[in-house]
């Protein structure tokens, strides 16, 4: 029990701490660049910090015009050092969130899109542990796993559910009981 509160102290005292040094978490890095209008971001995440606490999010860029607007202007603040990421983080694209169930209707229907970059290699047995921003917590309707990442293992929005979704190929066009409801998006090999 003691060793427990102990635990527990440091876990609360780490969480006090990260954004104070500068982590954040997607859900935090509504970044300055976001705008209600943007459709299009992309993002690069390190790995999951420990005790289960979320990837912090290195670097964020977003656009009204297109992903590949998105993804060059990321490019850009990382190649001049201005972010946390660095450009090697850049190869590897870990999924694609999208709005609307089958990829925004196989991207036949307007709706955002989000490319999520890992910055500590492609997808393994730990995984990454992702928040989303409030919005994409009540909008997330499919993912495309990319870099090794087949699967995901999705909570609820409550934090009260938690299950293991296939996201390679196409098998992530919906997302069952968290379609519109994610809390934290787990994506792994």
């Amino acid at each position: 029990m003691k060793h427990a509160r102990r635990r527990l102290s440091s876990m609360f005292a780490t969480a006090l701490l990260l954004p104070a040094i500068g982590v954040s978490t997607a859900a935090a890095a509504e970044s300055s660049s976001a705008k209600q209008e943007d459709t299009y971001c992309a993002m690069v995440v390190g790995k999951a910090g420990p005790g289960g606490t979320p990837s912090p999010v290195l670097a964020q860029e977003c656009s009204a015009l297109s992903l590949d607007d998105a993804d060059t202007k990321l490019r850009s603040k990382v190649s001049q050092g201005t972010t946390r990421a660095t450009n090697a983080e850049l190869a590897n694209i870990l999924m694609y969130w999208y709005e609307h169930t089958d990829f925004n209707n196989n991207n036949t229907v307007p709706g955002r899109i989000t490319s999520i970059y890992g910055g500590d290699g492609p997808c393994d047995a730990a995984g990454y542990r992702i928040e989303p921003t409030s919005w994409w917590k009540a909008n997330l309707s499919s993912i495309i796993g990319q870099s090794n990442c087949s699967f995901a293992r999705l909570t609820n929005i409550a934090l009260t559910s938690t299950s293991e979704q296939a996201i390679w190929g196409g098998t992530g066009k919906y997302l069952g009981q968290y379609h519109d409801n994610v809390g934290i998006s787990q994506p792994h090999a």
